[in-house]
């Protein structure tokens, strides 16, 4: 597994929330701890991009969390795309070879 920004587990843990998800699910899909987990969710309710049931003890993403996640995402792929084509276009010299 790779490493990850704090940017990238908050979009985990929006995206696994779509659908009202309890805290183990939650740790399971971001693989983190408890504690680290809950430090992500309490930042998330704080901005109210995740909220938490109390009657039901489920975690769901809001509207607002939806729309961070969609701007995320638009954002990921635009520089993905950049990215790729800048290394295509990247041509082999002698001077870049390692």
């Amino acid at each position: 597994m790779h490493s990850r920004d704090s940017q990238e587990i908050i979009a985990e843990i929006l995206r696994g929330s779509l659908s009202s998800v309890n805290l183990t699910r939650i740790i399971y899909k971001v693989c983190l701890t408890y504690a680290q987990t809950k430090k992500y969710l309490q930042l998330l309710q704080k901005n109210d991009l995740i909220k938490y049931d109390n009657r039901i003890k489920l975690y769901v993403t809001t509207d607002k969390g939806k729309k961070y996640l969609q701007i995320y995402d638009e954002i990921a792929q635009s520089l993905s795309r950049r990215q790729l084509k800048n290394i295509k276009e990247m041509s082999y010299t002698p001077e870049n070879k390692r």
